[in-house]
């Protein structure tokens, strides 16, 4: 009986993340305060979501993983950013 449903189509994963400067450096690196993935493609990247952990290394491994920069909100000592991934087949 299941041979005539369609199975559907795999979801992407969504990973948000906001981040923070230092406010009385705006040149300071920026840093994690919150990461939330939705899906199961960041896996690799887990590690570098951590509250407190710096922005670029985290941001370098979703995008060497297969995700794209889909929004980057910049307000200067905190913005947030949405990545996302196409799932595979």
């Amino acid at each position: 009986m299941s041979a005539g449903i369609p199975s559907l189509p795999s979801l992407p994963t969504v990973v948000t993340v906001c981040w923070f400067r230092n406010p009385l450096s705006p040149v300071s690196l920026r840093r994690i305060s919150q990461a939330t993935v939705l899906g199961n493609d960041a896996e690799a990247c887990l590690e570098t979501l951590e509250t407190g952990a710096l922005y670029g290394p985290a941001s370098e491994c979703l995008l060497a993983n297969g995700f794209q920069l889909v929004t980057l909100l910049d307000f200067g000592i905190y913005g947030f950013s949405v990545f996302t991934s196409t799932p595979e087949e």
